[in-house]
C-alpha cells in the first residue's frame, strides 16, 4: 500500500501496474494470512474479486508474464497450491478466512485453517 490509499485503491493500483487492467467494481471476498511464530511474522492478504475491468492485458507486467487461463484448467496452472485454494473458494462465491502457519524449523506449513462463512 502507498500512503494514504484505502485497501480498495491499493488493489486497483496494483492490478493496473502489474497487468494494465483498470478495475471498476471490486468485492472484498476473503482475508488470508501467513503466520510464522518462530520469526514473529504475520502477513495479511485481502482477496478481492472483480469481473468489471477494462484495458489490454500487458504481455509482461512488473511481476512477470501476464496470461489469461481458462477457469476449468486451474489445476494445470503453475501457481502455489495455497493460491489455488483461495481461487477455488473465490470462484465458488465463498466468503472465507484462510490461515497458513509456517514452521520455520521444517521449512513448510505446519497447519492450514480454512473457515468458510455463509453469506446472507
Amino acid at each position: 500500500m502507498e500512503f494514504p490509499e484505502t485497501f480498495e485503491e491499493s488493489a486497483k493500483r496494483e492490478v493496473y501496474e502489474e497487468t494494465g487492467l483498470k478495475l471498476d467494481q471490486l468485492e472484498l471476498v476473503s482475508i488470508s494470512g501467513y503466520i510464522n511464530e518462530q520469526k514473529l511474522e504475520q502477513f495479511v492478504y485481502l482477496d478481492y474479486f472483480s469481473n468489471d475491468f477494462s484495458g489490454e492485458l500487458m504481455e509482461a507486467g512488473t511481476e512477470g508474464r501476464c496470461l489469461w487461463h481458462p477457469i476449468d484448467r486451474l489445476d494445470e496452472i503453475l501457481i502455489h497450491p495455497d493460491i489455488k485454494v483461495r481461487i477455488r473458494h473465490i470462484l465458488a462465491k465463498d466468503s472465507f478466512e484462510y490461515q497458513i502457519y509456517w514452521d520455520e524449523r521444517k521449512n513448510k506449513p505446519s497447519e492450514r485453517r480454512l473457515t468458510v462463512y455463509q453469506r446472507q
